[in-house]
């Protein structure tokens, strides 16, 4: 997915593979939770609130829609 295809304020599920990112990131400690976008940042990333973190930056490819 490109990031143009998300809007702010859509819920999204977070799903990124194992060890993509360090072991402390926040971006490994909120896989597999529900956020919420705040703004797309350009192709390939948006900033999520997501767990208990506001504006994490998310690449777009380990996003997805959240039902």
């Amino acid at each position: 997915m490109t990031a143009d295809a998300f809007q702010p304020g859509q819920p999204i599920l977070w799903n990124p593979p194992r060890q993509a990112y360090g072991p402390k990131s926040m971006q490994t400690l909120a896989a597999g939770q529900v956020g919420t976008v705040r703004r797309v940042w350009n192709d390939h990333y948006l900033l999520a609130d997501i767990g208990d973190w506001r504006d994490v930056l998310l690449h777009v490819d380990f996003v997805e829609p959240a039902r």
